[in-house]
């Protein structure tokens, strides 16, 4: 869980500035190389993580702000896993506990 720690905060603190320009261009090309991207200068720190993650069994939760890149490290660490798909979910609007066990968990009817 440390480790975990670490990942966010190196995604909120340290790696702001280079992943935000990286994750708009990464939806614009879905065939673009996420490990190249993990390889950029300003990424290091990040990538190591990443890289520690991806042979890891254990369940990951990746939170940050709005363009981060998020949605690029999970699913490098999914592929890496061969664990499909990435399951996003947005609970920031909803203050409601039920709508996020629901969102995270599921719910039965």
């Amino acid at each position: 869980m440390e480790a975990a720690a670490r990942v966010l905060s190196l995604l909120l603190d340290g790696a702001d500035a280079a992943v935000a320009p990286v994750s708009s261009e990464v939806s614009e090309r879905p065939g673009l190389d996420v490990d190249a991207l993990l390889d950029l200068p300003g990424l290091r720190g990040v990538a190591e993580e990443v890289r520690a993650w991806q042979h890891s069994d254990l369940p990951l939760l990746v939170t940050g702000e709005s363009g981060v890149g998020k949605t690029v490290i999970a699913t490098s660490i999914a592929r890496a896993r061969g664990r499909q798909p990435v399951v996003r979910a947005t609970l920031g609007s909803s203050d409601d506990l039920n709508t996020i066990t629901s969102e995270l968990f599921g719910h039965e009817r």
